[in-house]
């Protein structure tokens, strides 16, 4: 299971590891226990996500936004300082980076 930080408008993200979920199934209940020992997602709203289309994330939960990116991070729109936020992904990439809540 993968944490990836997102900023608003931007397509890039940044990558971590923070489980690794034993089987195939990508449910909710696998996702939010995987979230429920990390302090700093205790005061983030998550919600549970269904992107089962062409180009969609899968099934995901999202956080409530977390800050802005700052000043010197722009959107393709042009807005400056877009928020960012987090998603909690299932996902088979085995080279991302362990993130400082990897638990295996």
């Amino acid at each position: 299971m993968v944490l990836k930080l997102f900023g608003g408008g931007s397509n890039s993200a940044k990558v971590f590891a923070i489980s690794i979920s034993k089987g195939r199934a990508r449910r909710e209940s696998i996702a939010r226990k995987a979230i429920a020992n990390i302090p700093e997602f205790e005061a983030l709203s998550w919600d549970w996500k269904k992107e089962n289309y062409s180009m969609g994330h899968g099934t995901f939960l999202q956080s409530s936004i977390v800050g802005n990116l700052g000043e010197e991070a722009k959107t393709y729109s042009g807005r400056v300082a877009p928020p960012y936020w987090y998603e909690i992904e299932f996902d088979l990439c085995a080279s991302a980076p362990a993130s400082k809540w990897f638990r295996a």
